[in-house]
């Protein structure tokens, strides 16, 4: 988020990405608060953790890509494709914490 914030100046459709960045927050969250594992006590915890872990790579892989020593460097269509990075790294992270948070409701549960 933090590379479509600084890129609002340089990018044609800036805040269209931020509008997919906050769609897909949004539906991590809902997707994540569905399973009864993740709104045990400690489950808010683990989602908002893998959240800012997701937020911090897909971070630096676009500031890597579309930076360059001199600023924006514009890869045309291709950086296209990098936006479909943070849906894809919602949807692991939400399986994982998913998957986590349902093994130690078991676990507590024996």
């Amino acid at each position: 988020m933090i590379t479509l914030l600084i890129s609002r100046g340089y990018v044609t459709g800036a805040y269209e990405a931020l509008t997919l960045w906050l769609v897909c927050s949004a539906l991590y969250a809902a997707g994540c608060f569905f399973f009864r594992a993740n709104r045990r006590p400690e489950g808010p915890v683990f989602v908002a953790i893998g959240f800012f872990i997701a937020e911090l790579v897909v971070d630096m892989i676009w500031c890597v890509t579309m930076y360059g020593p001199q600023g924006y460097v514009n890869h045309g269509v291709g950086s296209v494709f990098l936006l479909t990075l943070w849906p894809l790294a919602l949807l692991v992270t939400a399986l994982v914490v998913t998957g986590k948070n349902m093994a130690r409701q078991k676990k507590v549960g024996q």
